[in-house]
């Protein structure tokens, strides 16, 4: 008994040591309670839950103290702890953590449950799948399930949004059927092209009109390590889409059904009428314009102030008037998995209509509509032919229709991207004409420039587009000759067709559009249908091939996959070819050789290497393979023993360490046939007695005979550590050089003669880091709270850019970021003839400069504003760093998920139409921001003086930094609160399993120091607007 208590005295005394180090060193990381507390031993034992094995090394926690310790090589394990304290938390790589209510002086068993997402996670890779404890690429994947929580959107790539570390989607219209968001992975590394390469299955194919019901998961392959298998097309990074397969069990159906109600982001307005004639008046004035006539009256603008006349005097908000309180978009799925030990199945039929957010009117001949409409459907089977013998056969494909409004014109983006949008943005509501006189007739210009003309009686365009997919692959374990071994072999053809339709509504005189309609005159009277109008039949023209693709890809592989007690090795020799054709072109070619080995020591230890030999027939013979090699480490440190044995084992359950080294292609910028010398038509000669002209051929641009791909060699370190059970942190710092990018080649003499050639000349270098710190907790058995965080941050700046000879070092590309913009300094306002006498001379409208013009800087100091006093703009038009937070919770059947996104360092230009006043001499208009410009009595503002036209306005209306804002935004991206009945008695009675039952919306908040009139993250004003949508609707499974 004495020698027990000298060993619990003893064991205090160093207990007491250890709380006072902890406390000195850490301060106060870990909890510390009371020492004077009694204490009680525990004893226990820690197992497998499954095998019944005992753990060695397991961690053994007090809850809320630093008293811990770790189980012996049988297993058990024995600490002291307060009789006040209730609960042991015990951890183990691998493996579930728990924890355990006990009573003083017990002796426990403890089973710990394997946790799957660590250990057995599989995580698909360029052409195989690795565990996840075994990556070493900075990879990233995530599930299906996580993309169908952005709801209200048919576009795939719009729910990748603050998903994944290192990715911006930036969607820059809201236009149905064209909505799909622009994707940069870890920034721009080249100012060619920076899209990703995307894989479905496998393959490079269409991935936007993919149901995301469809979905298992989506990798993003970032690094060297994970992209060089793909050679010549990797270097932008890489997107692997893996569609659901088949289960073995009883036929399970899932049927799900959204209804989105949605409406524009922000809401534009202009000045009003009254307002506009006011700063008409005050800009002639303030541009010593003395004809009275081109004054507005009092009498005119007190008409327009009381409403005298609405045919007259109308006041028309046209974009209030052309856009609904709500569209409708609606999403529908059916599928169902299932199987036996032979063959097994996954078959989803889906259904997507995005509606319009425009009032149009119905048309006997054609929809004026903008909307989308997509029937997607998806077999995937898995047949097990012998025992080492399977094959995989799947069949998707998707037949989608767009409308749009139209002008009669062959170019359907041009005009739904600009005129009906401009018209609606830049000159409403300064239009002198309503929508309809009191008769009926429509209103306008005399070019038919009414917004609501133009979108009901100017024809349409339809495009229908079919994409078929097929895939057949065989694999053949082949155990007999070694274990771990086996082949496989591939095949796939693909094909996407594109028609499209144009419906011409343009005829007439002066309209231009059949309807009958007025045609407003600046004096009081009106001209009549029969002065301006000849009617003209709605011509629809014959739905024609605008444009289709066909591929066919075959890949042989052999694999190797072996462990040898401690050791495991695996390794992969992958050919494979791909034949394109596109319309009436040549067919193109791909071929690589792909190969990769990797090793395991005891899951602490990682190398892995990758290379591929990859070739296209785009580049001259003996230029087109190119080989791309890559190299990775990792190092599990928490599977070491010394790091076991530490007190940092109580709070560090896992840390991970990986590198990653290589070289990748890309050359998707440079076009077919450059080696070659190209002639072209438009040359002529005169001969003959007497001289006559005969048009000849000429050279076109010289060749580039050494034409390649980017070449980029990428450098990259993780960090992967999971803490006290309930926090992860990925961390990944990032370094790329790229080179031979195509550029024009400016320093040739002007005498050479030809078009100056594209070279692979340019050069650029990239870094960042990337960061995602995720918790969850258990609160109870049925209440669970997790969160995620992800920041990414993505600079770069041009090496080389080959700048003309005898640029400045400021405005030469070098040094700055890639598509930097130049602009001109503003220095304030003049505030006097003396400020406007006493600066630099300007060679844009310098007789016309006046106290309440911009003030630029002269840059250069040469005493004249020009060009070469543009400097490079302080931020870009795309986010260098780029952020997310998730926030959710369930609570049995009831769960809430929340998404923020945000972006910085990102400017926009705004359109001079949204910035200054009168820019047209077709119409007049004005914004709201314009009524505070500077006067005599108003020299405390940032807003210039009026001016009447552009000539007056000359310079002004220069590219300076006045037409950029802070495009920086916050963003409440997504929220849902969802409650899942689920019960025996359901079951029971109707053969539902659950149903589960939603509400959210998408786009709720944005905070922003932009113009409130339109949104940050859209591209232009001449295009369809964003959307913000509420959702709601059910998911059954049966």
């Amino acid at each position: 008994m004495k020698e027990f208590l000298l060993t619990k005295n003893t064991f205090r005394l160093f207990t007491l040591l250890k709380y006072i180090i902890a406390l000195l060193l850490l301060n106060g990381i870990f909890g510390y309670n009371a020492l004077a507390q009694e204490e009680a031993i525990i004893e226990g034992v820690v197992k497998d839950d499954i095998t019944g094995e005992t753990l060695i090394g397991a961690s053994v926690i007090v809850e809320g103290t630093n008293i811990g310790t770790t189980t012996d090589f049988d297993g058990k394990f024995k600490i002291m702890m307060p009789i006040t304290t209730k609960v042991l938390v015990v951890r183990y790589l691998g493996y579930q953590s728990k924890e355990i209510t006990i009573s003083t002086g017990s002796q426990i068993s403890i089973s710990l449950k394997p946790n799957v997402t660590q250990m057995d996670e599989v995580v698909v890779i360029g052409y195989d799948t690795q565990k996840k404890e075994s990556v070493v690429g900075a990879i990233v994947q995530t599930a299906g399930e996580e993309l169908l929580k952005t709801r209200g959107s048919v576009s795939l790539t719009n729910s990748l949004v603050g998903l994944v570390s290192g990715l911006s989607a930036i969607q820059t219209t809201g236009q149905p059927g064209e909505s799909a968001a622009d994707i940069f992975i870890r920034g721009k590394a080249s100012w060619v092209d920076n899209s990703p390469l995307f894989l479905v299955d496998g393959i490079e194919r269409d991935y936007e009109d993919i149901d995301p019901n469809e979905i298992e998961s989506i990798s993003v392959l970032k690094d060297a390590s994970a992209t060089a298998v793909f050679g010549a097309k990797g270097a932008n990074g890489v997107i692997l889409i893996t569609t659901k397969q088949g289960e073995e069990g009883k036929p399970k159906f899932s049927f799900s059904t959204n209804f989105s109600f949605k409406q524009p982001v922000s809401n534009f307005y202009m000045a009003d009428r009254v307002s506009v004639m006011e700063m008409k008046n005050q800009a002639l004035k303030n541009d010593g314009v003395f004809d009275p006539n081109a004054y507005y009256s009092e009498q005119d603008i007190n008409n327009w102030r009381n409403n005298v006349n609405p045919d007259l005097y109308p006041e028309v908000d046209w974009y209030d008037e052309l856009v609904k309180d709500y569209g409708i978009t609606s999403n529908y799925n059916l599928n169902v998995s299932g199987g036996s030990q032979r063959i097994n199945y996954f078959v989803s039929l889906g259904y997507a209509n995005d509606g319009d957010i425009f009032k149009t009117e119905p048309n006997p001949y054609y929809d004026p509509s903008f909307n989308y409409e997509r029937y997607n459907y998806r077999t995937n089977f898995n047949v097990k032919v012998t025992k080492t013998t399977k094959i995989k056969i799947g069949l998707a494909g998707s037949l989608s229709f767009k409308n749009q409004a139209g002008y009669g014109s062959s170019s359907d983006d041009d005009w739904a991207k600009s005129d009906f949008f401009k018209l609606i943005y830049y000159k409403a509501p300064t239009y002198v004409f309503p929508i309809r006189y009191s008769d009926g007739n429509i209103g306008h210009d005399g070019g038919g420039s009414n917004p609501y003309l133009l979108l009901n009686y100017s024809g349409a365009h339809r495009n229908r587009k079919n994409v078929q997919a097929s895939d057949i692959q065989l694999k053949q374990e082949l155990d007999f000759v070694t274990k771990g071994l086996s082949l496989t072999g591939k095949l796939s053809y693909n094909t996407a067709f594109d028609y499209k339709q144009n419906i011409s509504n343009k005829t007439g005189r002066n309209t231009g559009f059949n309807v009958p309609s007025y045609l407003y005159t600046p004096t009081d009277t009106l001209r009549f249908p029969s002065d301006n109008f000849v009617e003209g039949p709605v011509t629809i023209g014959n739905e024609s091939l605008g444009a289709y693709k066909r591929n066919l890809y075959y890949e042989a592989a052999i694999r190797y996959n072996r462990q040898f007690n401690k050791h495991t090795v695996t390794a992969m020799g992958l050919f494979m070819r791909s034949q394109n054709i596109s319309r009436v072109n040549w067919p193109s070619f791909e071929e690589s050789w792909i190969g990769r080995v990797t090793y395991d020591y005891n899951q602490r230890y990682f190398i892995e290497m990758n290379g591929a030999y990859n070739g296209s027939e785009k580049f001259a013979p003996g230029l087109r393979f190119g080989f791309f090699p890559s190299f990775a480490g990792g190092w599990i440190v928490s599977n070491e023993k010394f790091f076991r044995d530490s007190r940092l084992y109580d709070v560090v359950d896992r840390f991970k360490i990986r590198g990653s080294y290589g070289e990748v292609g890309y050359d998707k910028g440079v076009n077919r046939w450059t080696y070659l010398q190209t002639y072209e038509s438009g040359g002529n000669i005169y001969f003959g007695n007497p001289p006559s002209k005969y048009y000849t051929n000429k050279e076109g641009r010289a060749a580039n005979p050494n034409a390649t791909w980017e070449r980029a060699v990428k450098a990259n370190i993780g960090f992967e550590l999971e803490l006290l059970s309930h926090f992860s942190l990925v961390v990944d710092l990032f370094n790329e050089h790229r080179s031979s990018i195509l550029m024009e080649r400016k320093t040739i003499h002007p005498w050479f003669g030809l078009e100056n050639p594209y070279e692979n000349i340019g050069e650029t270098k990239s870094q960042g880091f990337e960061a995602t710190l995720g918790w969850s907790k258990n609160i109870s058995k049925d209440f669970n709270i997790n969160a995620r965080a992800i920041a990414s941050y993505a600079e770069n700046r041009v090496v080389f850019r080959d700048d003309p000879k005898k640029t400045p070092d400021y405005l030469k590309d070098a040094g700055k970021p890639i598509g930097s913009d130049y602009t001109l300094k503003t220095d304030g306002i003049y505030q006097d003839w003396d400020d406007v006498y006493n600066s630099p001379g300007s060679v844009w409208g310098q007789e016309s400069r006046i106290p309440g013009d911009l003030k630029y800087v002269d840059y250069n100091g040469d005493g004249v504003i020009n060009d070469l006093d543009k400097v490079v703009a302080a931020y870009q038009d795309y986010p260098m760093f780029t952020y997310s937070f998730q926030l959710g919770f369930t609570w049995k059947g009831l769960q809430f998920s929340s998404l923020f996104t945000g972006v910085n360092g990102v400017q926009k230009s705004v359109p001079d139409a949204l910035l200054f006043e009168f820019t047209s001499a077709d119409y007049e208009q004005a914004n709201p921001h314009n009524e505070q410009a500077w006067t005599p009595s108003n020299r405390n503002t940032d807003v210039p003086i009026l001016r009447s036209n552009n000539t007056t306005r000359l310079h002004n209306q220069q590219y300076s930094d006045y037409q950029f804002q802070n495009a920086n935004y916050f963003r409440l991206k997504r929220v849902e609160l969802s409650y899942m009945i689920k019960s025996k008695s359901l079951k029971r009675n109707t053969g539902i399993g659950s149903v589960t039952i939603y509400v959210g919306g998408n786009n709720l908040f944005t905070f922003t120091e932009m113009d409130p009139r339109f949104d940050p993250e859209a591209a232009t004003l001449s295009s369809y607007p964003l959307i913000r949508s509420y959702n709601t609707g059910l998911t059954i499974k049966f």
